[in-house]
């Protein structure tokens, strides 16, 4: 009888069904040995003899690898065809269901046996897996699918080792390993033909790392024993794969170099740099080709090059000065040029060299440089490379700084355009120009930050700047989070300011800024107290918010300033405020809201912000109502977490909600404040927030809350929801907003228990049709009431 019933829930139609039985019934029978030995057998045995339907097939495979896994014991190990005939382990490798598919594999892969060898069938089913499964679509099962892999060569080194010393058996074994890898090995290069989709490309990439690349045979985080050195002698050394390599096979992995996808190009390069030179690759018609490259404003050959760059350096590592010098002299020129005219940059590009600059310094080691070197490197960057960073910065400043950079074309320009003729064809020919022109700037504005950011990363620690560049570069940063418009721009400085504050809030020494006095300038000027000149004006305060809340997040828990403290204090102060800088503060703590890298050290201003998110929501202005919504968005998920499923409809998750009695215990005074403004509320927008909050809640278990004030040293509020109902009841008679009438419905049924929810449906006394009366009444005097 249990075999029967257990042998129709994993025969169920029902994922739920099949993956309990899986993942919590299984491992609990698989701990009694009488269970595991007497009644999991005679289930596959049944199981055996049913159809090979995708369930019972996917269940079979499932408890027959839970069996194997369980053995322990030397002399008691399993093997899959102990279970499974080998005919229908067949039919599971070619199955049409994925899910199938996989767990075939990861019963040919996993065995607690590390030593045992594969057989003639295994190898087969190893090989029709990996040919029929290369264009796999979903990332995750490709993931799965390399980590098998791995796997299968780790054991493959284990048992090669025994027959390669002479322990055991003979080499045959050893012969049909070697035939399986150079298989998977031309398979995959000849997946990485030009007519090859992206999803064949990426899982022959990484196939291909699996075997050339050292630090990815990490199976559970440690270093697979397929790389040791006692290993690597016998079996890799033998395999000889680097030097196996041919032209074709090389030139194919460098063709993955101008991928249309970074990802493949990013996998490409991490194993042309582990494979050794390949006689008769010319590298010099490689080089010239990249420049050549270089001089196009596409993107897709902006990206390309930097990553052919780092190929060639890396196999010609002594021709990195000259190239650098010759890349810094292009952008010198062209630079020059854009100052001139700025649309010179169009056709006279910058970012393309940038990049390729930006990409060729992260390989660089200054640790482990000559006294020599050194010294050239310092005086090269000092002289030569950070001066240009700032010149580069000083030409694109005015595109990116623009209030509209989208349609930013220099006055000049303009003028010309309007003296040589009028009509559409100006008018597109000025949209398509104002396109190219932001594009040159502000990936030319990107690059500059990734480089300023390499330089607080890699040279600060080595001494190798001045504290003048140092102030230098921090009023750069400065310039882009307060001054600069377009988004890109100003959120790629944001990285290279939150490397710099690090590296500063730990520095000692007085000379360098401190980011304690760029906070108190920031907070000084949102206060009113301080005239910022250009603060950037637009909705959500651009990189404003992303200023402050770098600087908070970067300071050290221990430190003295407290600098967190000041500045929430600071930014939740809004009667002495204009309306400018309530906005800019509203965003400003929406942002430290939202950041991760705080985290908990916020939760003591969550009250306070709460009242300042509910009262910004009933401002004059729809800018301030709008920041004031987004923080209540942000403290909506620090409260109650973030949905882990899309929130289509207005019932939210079970797992982010919240008892009354919880959410008030920790902010006491929200429960008075959210009741007296839904009473008072007479505009809709101001009741959204409070709607919402309601939303995440429900009514606490009387019991629970009994017990809690019983053992409590001082008797807390019970936090009561019923007093919300009829408050909410005005609300769906007076809104005309059907959406807002909606979402007060939803939080009725939210907070609204049937014992409350029973006295509209029976009213015997009458005591709600005449509360329904009163409001009625009151709205008719506030002349609110909207007429049927």
């Amino acid at each position: 009888m249990h075999v029967t019933l257990l042998l129709s829930c994993l025969s169920s139609t029902s994922n739920e069904v099949r993956n309990a039985v899986k993942d919590r019934l299984l491992p609990k029978l698989i701990k009694t040995k009488l269970l595991k030995d007497e009644f999991l057998p005679l289930l596959i045995e049944e199981m055996k003899e049913g159809s090979l339907q995708f369930q019972c097939l996917d269940s079979l495979l499932a408890v027959s690898r839970f069996l194997i896994l369980s053995h322990k014991q030397c002399d008691s190990y399993k093997y899959w065809s102990d279970y499974v005939p080998l005919q229908t382990m067949q039919y599971a490798v070619l199955h049409c269901n994925v899910q199938v598919r996989l767990a075939a594999w990861n019963l040919l892969c996993e065995h607690p046996q590390r030593t045992r060898t594969f057989t003639v069938d295994d190898l087969q089913l190893i090989r029709v897996f990996i040919i029929t499964n290369m264009a796999e679509q979903a990332p995750a099962i490709r993931e799965k699918i390399v980590a098998g892999l791995k796997k299968v060569l780790c054991r493959m080194a284990e048992t090669s080792e025994q027959f390669l010393k002479g322990k055991g058996g003979d080499t045959d074994h050893v012969e049909h390993y070697n035939d399986l890898i150079r298989t998977i090995l031309s398979l995959s290069f000849d997946s990485l033909s030009l007519g090859a989709n992206f999803c064949r490309r990426i899982m022959a990439l990484s196939i291909l790392q699996c075997f050339y690349v050292k630090d990815t045979m990490r199976p559970n985080g440690k270093i697979c024993d397929f790389w040791a050195p006692s290993v690597s002698a016998l079996f890799f050394d033998q395999l000889n794969l680097c030097s196996t390599v041919t032209l074709r096979q090389f030139a194919t992995l460098v063709s993955c170099l101008d991928d249309s996808f970074q990802l493949c190009q990013i996998m490409a390069l991490d194993i042309l740099k582990s494979l050794p030179v390949v006689e008769g690759f010319d590298f010099d018609a490689f080089k010239n080709e990249t420049i050549d490259m270089m001089r196009s404003i596409r993107s897709h050959n902006t990206l390309v090059t930097g990553y052919r760059m780092q190929f060639y350096v890396h196999f010609n590592p002594t021709s990195t000065r000259e190239l650098l010098y010759y890349l810094v002299n292009v952008c010198e020129t062209n630079t020059k040029a854009a100052k001139d005219s700025l649309l010179n940059i169009t056709h006279c590009s910058i970012h393309p060299w940038m990049n390729t600059i930006a990409l060729l310094l992260e390989d660089l080691d200054f640790s482990q440089m000559s006294s020599d070197d050194a010294r050239w490197w310092k005086q090269f960057l000092q002289q030569r490379l950070i001066p240009l960073c700032f010149d580069v910065a000083a030409v694109v400043t005015p595109a990116v700084h623009s209030m509209s950079p989208e349609g930013y074309i220099p006055e000049d320009t303009l003028m010309k355009m309007a003296d040589s003729s009028a009509g559409g064809n100006q008018v597109q020919l000025a949209a398509e120009v104002s396109q190219v022109l932001l594009v040159c700037c502000w990936r030319a504005h990107k690059h500059v930050s990734a480089i300023l950011a390499w330089a607080v990363v890699k040279l600060c620690p080595q001494s190798i700047l001045t504290s003048e560049e140092v102030h230098r570069i921090g009023a750069f940063y400065w310039l882009q989070l307060t001054e600069c418009k377009h988004c890109g721009a100003f959120e790629t400085a944001v990285e290279g300011f939150s490397s710099l504050c690090t590296y500063l809030w730990r520095s000692d020494d007085p000379t360098l800024p401190k980011p304690v006095e760029w906070l108190r300038e920031i907070l000084d000027a949102l206060d009113g107290k301080k005239d910022l000149q250009n603060l950037c004006s637009t909705r959500r305060s651009a990189g404003v918010p992303h200023l402050v809340a770098t600087i908070l997040a970067t300071e050290p828990l221990n430190h003295p300033s407290q600098s967190l403290k000041v500045a929430m204090t600071s930014l939740l102060e809004m009667s002495r405020k204009s309306v400018a800088y309530r906005i800019h503060s509203l965003n400003v703590l929406k942002a430290i809201f939202s950041s991760a890298a705080l985290g908990e050290r916020v939760t003591a201003a969550i009250e306070l912000a709460c009242r300042v998110a509910v009262s910004g929501c009933s401002a004059t202005t729809w800018p301030e109502r709008n920041a004031a919504a987004q923080l209540a968005a942000a403290l909506r998920a620090r409260i109650f977490g973030v949905a882990h499923k899309g929130q289509r409809g207005l019932h939210v998750d079970p797992k982010n909600r919240q008892s009354a009695y919880e959410f008030f215990s920790r902010f006491p005074s929200l429960y008075s404040y959210l009741f007296e403004q839904l009473c008072a509320s007479e505009d809709e927008f101001s009741v959204y927030p409070i709607l919402i909050f309601l939303t995440h809640l429900f009514p606490s278990n009387v019991g629970v809350t009994a017990m809690v004030e019983t053992n409590a040293s001082e008797i807390p509020l019970n936090f009561p929801l019923a007093p919300f109902i009829p408050a909410m009841l005005r609300v769906l008679l007076w809104c005309r907003a059907e959406k807002l009438r909606r979402l007060t419905v939803a939080a009725l049924t939210a907070i609204a228990t049937p014992k409350l929810t029973s006295i509209l449906e029976i009213d015997r006394s009458g005591h709600v049709v005449a509360e329904i009366s009163t409001i009625l009444s009151k709205l008719a005097d506030s002349a609110i009431w909207m007429k049927w």
